[in-house]
């Protein structure tokens, strides 16, 4: 069992929040296609969970733009879309001033296609010079799946390629084969995910001494200071997550690693073992390690099944239970970690994604900060089983009953999330914060 390729293919840098990433992305590839950038609008259709995280996400380096159609215009006169999820790293002077006037002129919709499932982008820019471009986003936000120019079919990743079936890799693993697997592996295998460690901590430390969003990181880190917040291991962790998420939602140029296509589980699964291990005084650097590959793995594991967009908050139910999961492990408890993430699934599996926002760190400090709780219960023995509500006679089983509750169950809680969303596109368009 090797998990190299999910960590080569999950922990990706990224500058903002890769919703409003993935819009400005196809933007700028439709805008390449294009020679003289006199664009006369650009028309938006993702779906319902694009719209939702995208819509009030800060932008970086824009002034304090926020959301999906700054990002598409913003994307447009960047239109290079080889810089990926650093596309809105570096941008000139000039380009952030025709994208400004652009989204001021108001000439970009946006809209929802409520029939698209999993991730989906259609960018249309139309020019003076009656051309267009088509670039078409899907499954991924980088799976740039079909370009068109005038009604000709540019690139089509259905005819250059065969239809690749979306990676599984946690299909027929089960949670002790992940505890197994990272406490056996070659540490040289987790060089990714110390890398993880360390931008997102840097991240943490820009985030205090940088207050951006709605500040709860400074805010919780003044406090201690004053010794108004009490000095424990689970508000070190509360302050430290925050922060992060706060430069990241902010739209600081600040990088973030990502998991599973979220900066935000990737800092919610990563932080929290650092400051856990960091108050404790432990300094075992390769167990530290372990510990995080582990709760990187559990939140791959989760996601997997919930998908990379769902009704409830990732950030919560994934990298919660793999920051719970990973402190027991560092407690060297391996064997209560199906017990830890049952006491976090039983808990607080019903936070519901309202979007990626500002107020995303009060999710991440609240399951973060309770992290070590579930842990320290399970290892004590407090474990909730299967007579309560969607918990299992094994965790598998509970985390598969998450699955059909927020898939399933929770479409309609979604579907009217997006429908608020809508009437405030309709109030008013998206601008600074």
């Amino acid at each position: 069992m090797d998990f190299s390729e999910f960590f080569r293919d999950n922990l990706k840098i990224a500058y903002g929040c890769t919703e409003p990433v993935a819009v400005a992305l196809a933007a700028s590839h439709a805008a390449r296609l294009i020679k003289e950038k006199k664009f006369r609008k650009i028309e938006i259709i993702t779906d319902r969970n694009i719209l939702k995280n995208g819509f009030g996400a800060g932008i970086p380096n824009s002034n304090g733009m926020i959301g999906n159609v700054f990002a598409a215009s913003l994307g447009a006169f960047i239109a290079d879309p080889d810089k990926g999820f650093s596309i809105f790293n570096d941008i000139p002077d000039n380009t952030l001033k025709a994208a400004e006037k652009f989204f001021k002129e108001k000439r970009i919709s946006i809209s929802v296609d409520k029939s698209k499932t999993g991730i989906y982008i259609f960018i249309k820019i139309y020019t003076y010079d009656d051309d267009y471009a088509v670039a078409i986003v899907k499954d991924d936000h980088l799976g740039i799946c079909k370009l068109i120019k005038n009604g000709q079919e540019i690139f089509s990743k259905e005819k250059h390629t065969e239809k690749k079936k979306q990676t599984k890799f946690f299909e027929d693993v089960s949670i002790d084969d992940l505890v197994n697997h990272v406490s056996e592996c070659e540490i040289s295998l987790l060089k990714p995910v110390q890398k993880a460690l360390d931008v997102n901590m840097e991240a943490s430390k820009y985030g205090i001494a940088n207050p951006s969003g709605i500040k709860l990181g400074n805010t919780l880190k003044k406090m201690w200071d004053d010794n108004t917040l009490c000095h424990n291991a689970e508000n070190m962790i509360k302050y430290s997550v925050a922060a992060a998420c706060d430069a990241r939602m902010g739209g600081e140029s600040v990088p973030v690693m990502t998991l599973c296509g979220s900066g935000n589980q990737g800092i919610a699964a990563t932080i929290p073992i650092f400051c856990w291990c960091d108050f404790n005084n432990i300094k075992d650097k390769n167990l530290i390690l372990r510990a995080t590959a582990l709760s990187c793995l559990i939140t791959g594991f989760i996601k997997e099944r919930l998908g990379k967009l769902s009704p409830i908050c990732g950030c919560v139910a994934a990298s919660g239970s793999g920051a719970a999961a990973g402190i027991t492990f560092i407690n060297g408890h391996p064997e209560k970690t199906g017990g830890t993430i049952a006491n976090l699934l039983a808990d607080i599996t019903g936070v519901i994604c309202d979007g990626a926002k500002g107020s995303c760190s009060l999710k991440l400090s609240t399951a973060c900060g309770m992290a070590p709780l579930y842990s320290t219960l399970a290892i004590n023995g407090c474990i909730v089983d299967e007579k309560n509500g969607i918990i299992e006679d094994t965790i598998e089983k509970t985390i598969e009953n998450l699955r059909e509750v927020a898939q399933d169950g929770m479409a309609l809680v979604d579907e009217k999330v997006v429908n608020i969303f809508e009437k405030k596109i309709s109030l008013s368009d998206t601008g600074k914060r």
